[in-house]
């Protein structure tokens, strides 16, 4: 039986807890294959790249430029017509903003926690990755 809206999927979590992987493998399954017409991938190392960055030496400014520049391209990507599962989502976003601005109280500068939120009532499922500790021996 086929959706009977668009279905629209996001992982979301903290770095390396193996959401890329998951959402491929999902994306690739031959039995889950059919649900998605297109696959979106993360895009923030692509669009570091295009603009010659890296986060280790970007300034506040730069981060907070490189973050709306990132928002702005997100925002193109999830609105492709059709069923989609996104490699990150506006949870992450939003997250990452209120990492790096929480020090100077710029949270919802631009208003970027509020469209993150908004943006995030476009998803049909969101699929959270935990971060697992391991037990040191």
């Amino acid at each position: 039986m086929l959706p009977q809206r668009d279905l629209r999927v996001a992982v979301c979590g903290t770095s390396c807890t193996g959401k890329t992987t998951l959402a491929n493998t999902l994306y690739r399954h031959p039995r889950l294959s059919w649900l998605f017409r297109a696959f979106i991938p993360e895009g923030i190392q692509g669009l570091l790249a295009q603009n010659g960055l890296s986060f280790a030496s970007m300034t506040l400014e730069q981060t907070r430029a490189f973050q709306l520049r990132y928002i702005d391209w997100k925002t193109k990507a999830e609105s492709v017509p059709g069923s989609w599962l996104a490699d990150r989502s506006f949870v992450d976003v939003a997250a990452v903003w209120i990492e790096r601005d929480a020090n100077d109280n710029a949270l919802n500068e631009n208003g970027i926690i509020d469209s993150c939120r908004a943006l995030c009532t476009n998803y049909s499922c969101l699929i959270h990755v935990p971060r697992v500790h391991r037990a040191r021996r």
